[in-house]
């Protein structure tokens, strides 16, 4: 439900002088965004009503993997020079950037102007949000894939009873029709790569990523566009897996722009707006709140100066504010200005002792002192902490920073850890730091192919060079484990118990038998169906037990011996099954 174009030309003649960041601004609140804008009341009303509509269709055509889904504040702006004040630096110039999004602590934020392009005023906003619902969903998105289907998906005819998405955007398709690049550039551009950083390239780079998924949508259809990306999730180059699953580069590249000019995507819809009309509700924001929410966006963009006047003046205007408080307390800890951020934390625990941000950063910093002191947490106070950490992530879910802050102080238990992360990651794959923390648990769980599609995921995802070299780093290491140890399912069947302590396993791992080795019962790890190891569970002579069990390939092979155990998993039962003879090898 577009506002009237004429409207919104208006909209943004008038916002054309430099007004107060804070002036005249309007919220309108759903089930599941909360609009902030400058536009007034009826166009708030219309971008709330929109995203939910688009969320039910977009979730239509792109379900989720997993579930858990974080609230996302949409602020959309007629001023060009409010939106120019709030876009980071690490972006392309303003003027170059009609959205973007920003991850913040218990919540998200899409930052778009309003425009006045052919689609409607809410282009920018719909190819933000498709960023998410298409990272919540795809297992992995090459940079085209990325641009191109939130491109795509930008363009959504929401009236009546279908939504239509997707059909022929004849400005987009001459500018790549202009393009000069050959189809084999434009798969290997990545989140770094100049022409998306603001390089030459950039002009073609949307148009020719809009055309090349508008291609494969036409010709293979989403199953097909899913295909491709499992293979490239799975560590599969682009290049082959585009040619093996989807078409011969050169095929693609000669019929670009032999596709239908009608929508390719239709959707059902119940009757417009009767799922988002009856629960919004707008109102006027107050200016300590709305100073918070910019300082907050801001200051997750490492934008601290600009941060700091913003948070600064919320305070001045409501000195009490809890969340103004804690982002200022994390912009002086960012600064390297500890006292100042336990200043500041001193003050929101003395009007909300028990306010969950607040026991996040009391555990950040007596963790980070601890440190610039050398001294180890006595168990105690580590278990205080873990105990606050809990609590905190217990009362406020989205506040992801504690689950990260725990799996660093006690990673069990793993799946409760992963749990509290996974939707960060998910909605935004390049927060490096999350994806870190979610493969090192993995790891643990000995679930190294998992491990593996979340490095590589965050590893295409970011822009920065550190980062990107960690998640090389990290996937390297895993190589180089997999290339010295084998892993294999089938049943252990006897267990020798030596004289000089050291044990021998025989497995049957059909068609063959494995012989391995242990030096002692403690120099391996014994799993049950849980994630403890109890190296006391296990019993000398015949066995009859489903396992999985890793080993490490020796250098030089003794007789017979094919490794060395490093664990062993029983996952299927801990009860010994009927004994049975083993067959000779």
């Amino acid at each position: 439900m577009n506002a009237p174009a004429a409207l919104v030309l208006a909209l943004v003649a008038a916002s054309g002088a430099d007004t107060p960041l804070t002036t005249g601004w309007t919220r309108a609140r759903s089930d599941h965004f909360e609009v902030l804008t400058d536009a007034g009341e009826p166009l708030a009303r219309h971008a709330a009503e929109r995203l939910e509509q688009l969320r039910v269709v977009l979730l239509s055509l792109f379900p989720p993997r997993t579930t858990g889904e974080r609230r996302i504040v949409a602020i959309v702006l007629a001023n060009g020079s409010t939106f120019a004040e709030l876009v980071p630096r690490r972006h392309r110039k303003a003027q170059q950037v009609a959205g973007f999004y920003q991850g913040c602590g218990e919540w998200d934020a899409i930052v778009a102007r309003l425009s006045v392009e052919p689609q409607g005023p809410f282009a920018a906003l719909d190819h933000e949000y498709a960023h998410l619902v298409l990272n919540r969903s795809l297992p992995a998105q090459p940079l085209w894939v990325a641009e191109g289907l939130a491109e795509l998906l930008s363009d959504a005819d929401l009236e009546g009873g279908e939504a239509r998405l997707g059909a022929a955007r004849p400005e987009l398709e001459a500018r790549a029709r202009e393009s000069t690049e050959p189809l084999a550039k434009l798969l290997q551009l990545r989140h770094d790569s100049p022409e998306y950083l603001g390089g030459s390239g950039e002009v073609g780079l949307y148009p020719s990523s809009w055309a090349l998924a508008r291609w494969v949508v036409a010709r293979h259809g989403l199953s097909g566009l899913r295909a491709f990306l499992e293979a490239v999730a799975d560590g599969e180059d682009p290049l082959a897996a585009f040619d093996e699953r989807l078409a011969p580069l050169a095929s693609a590249q000669a019929t670009l722009f032999d596709v239908p000019p009608t929508p390719l995507l239709r959707v059902a819809r119940d009757a417009p707006g009767s799922s988002a009309s009856g629960s919004l509700q707008a109102d006027v924001p107050g200016r300590a709140e709305l100073e918070y929410r910019l300082g907050e966006l801001l200051l997750r963009a490492g934008e601290l100066a600009r941060s700091q006047q913003h948070l600064e003046r919320a305070l001045a205007d409501a000195p009490e504010s809890v969340p103004a408080r804690i982002s200022l307390a994390e912009l002086h800890l960012r600064a390297g200005e500890p006292a100042l951020a336990r200043r500041e934390l001193e003050r929101a625990l003395a009007v909300s002792p028990d306010d969950p941000g607040a026991l996040l950063y009391d555990a950040r910093l007596r963790l980070a002192q601890a440190r610039a002191d050398g001294v180890p947490l006595a168990p105690e106070a580590e278990e205080r902490l873990v105990s606050q950490l809990e609590h905190a992530l217990a009362r406020a879910p989205d506040l992801y920073e504690a689950a990260l802050l725990l799996v660093e102080l006690r990673p069990k238990p793993y799946a409760q850890r992963r749990k509290a992360l996974e939707p960060v990651f998910e909605q935004d794959p390049a927060r490096t730091e999350v994806a870190l923390a979610i493969a090192a648990l993995q790891l643990k769980e000995r679930d190294l192919a998992a491990a593996e599609r979340v490095l590589r995921r965050a590893r295409e995802a970011t822009s920065e060079p550190a980062y990107r070299f960690l998640c090389d780093h990290e996937l390297d290491e895993i190589a180089e484990y997999r290339a010295a140890t084998a892993e294999v399912r089938g049943r252990l069947i006897h267990l020798e118990c030596r004289p000089d302590g050291s044990l021998r396993f025989t497995v049957d791992a059909a068609p063959a038998l494995l012989l391995l080795e242990a030096a002692s019962a403690r120099s391996f790890l014994v799993y049950g169906a849980g994630e403890g190891s109890r190296e006391s569970e296990l019993d000398c002579g015949l066995q009859d037990r489903p396992v999985v069990v890793r080993y490490a390939r020796p250098d030089a092979p003794e007789a017979g011996v094919q490794g060395r155990v490093l664990w062993l998993s029983f996952p299927d039962s801990d009860k010994p099954a009927a004994r049975r003879r083993p067959r000779a090898r």
